[in-house]
């Protein structure tokens, strides 16, 4: 087991490695994807590194774990017109709109 050697190299108490089940190669990519969306990938570039042919077969399984993007997009938009504001040019908040 990889992960146990490298607890071992680094000196770590392997015995609770042993309470952990092996995981398939497929749960493996899900858990990598999980990871690439925490990262910050977008739909399309999820669908590049994971091998999908569609951005709809990555939506559809992992379209849960997108932040929301109605939110993403008040932040940006209030981001963008609190510079408006800075220039006194008044404005709404997108938060207020968008959600």
């Amino acid at each position: 087991m990889v992960i146990a050697q490298a607890a071992r190299d680094a000196g770590e108490d392997t015995d609770q490695l042993q309470l952990l089940k092996p995981i398939t190669l497929h749960e493996a990519r899900h858990t990598a994807a999980s990871y690439l969306i925490e990262a910050g990938l977008n739909d399309l570039e999820l669908t590049a590194m994971i091998g999908h042919s569609d951005p709809r077969t990555a939506k559809a399984i992992y379209g849960r774990l997108f932040p929301d993007s109605s939110e993403k997009v008040a932040a940006k938009l209030d981001a963008y017109l609190g510079g408006c504001v800075q220039r006194n040019q008044p404005h709404a908040r997108a938060r207020d709109v968008i959600t």
